[in-house]
């Protein structure tokens, strides 16, 4: 129980571990993002063939590989780098976890990584949709830069049809963000780039 304990206590630290993001203004933590994606799994799963329990187990340890990051959020890595760094965060936030319990997470954080499984890309596409309306949220004041792509979400969410109707209006709310901050708007951004 000592060690199961030791590792909720690891994983209060991502309420602390903020997520990239080249916006300034609305911070939004590890935690913050997990706890959004899990909601929005639990409510708009049943209606996309998934496996919602599996879905939102998924997407609460894809953000655990974010336990060491201490460098500056906004700091993009290597994609050689950012592997080697998220398995050590994995292996660190697992330290003393029971054999069969670490085995768990790692399987799922393995699905979700690997992308092989439905359940496993609705949770993509669904942490991709959190992460527009993360901007959208964030609102026009925050941003710094033209570079939101508005279609960042797009091929993921292609693959749930039943998701498209929530990236249009993810959209629409970002074009009107986008107008406010006199940032151009391309054509393209309207259209689904697959």
């Amino acid at each position: 129980m000592k060690e199961m304990y030791d590792f909720l206590e690891r994983v209060e630290k991502l309420k602390q571990v903020s997520r990239y993001s080249g916006q300034t203004g609305l911070i939004e933590s590890v935690a913050d993002h997990g706890y959004r994606v899990a909601m929005m799994i639990s409510i708009l799963g049943p209606d996309n063939d998934v496996n919602v329990e599996n879905c939102a187990k998924m997407a609460m340890v894809s953000v655990l590989d974010q336990y060491n990051r201490n460098a500056d959020a906004r700091q993009k890595l290597e994609p050689a780098e950012k592997v080697r760094q998220e398995k050590k965060a994995l292996q660190d936030i697992l330290v003393g976890v029971p054999k069969e319990t670490a085995n768990d997470v790692r399987f799922k954080y393995r699905e979700f990584s690997t992308q092989q499984s439905r359940d496993a890309q609705f949770v993509k596409a669904v942490k991709d949709l959190e992460a527009l309306m993360h901007i959208v949220s964030a609102g026009h004041e925050t941003y710094t830069d033209s570079d939101i792509i508005p279609n960042y979400a797009d091929k993921s969410i292609a693959k749930f049809p039943r998701l498209i109707g929530y990236l249009v209006e993810a959209k629409a709310r970002l074009k009107k963000e986008f107008e406010k901050n006199r940032i151009e708007w391309h054509e393209e951004y309207d259209e689904m780039i697959l």
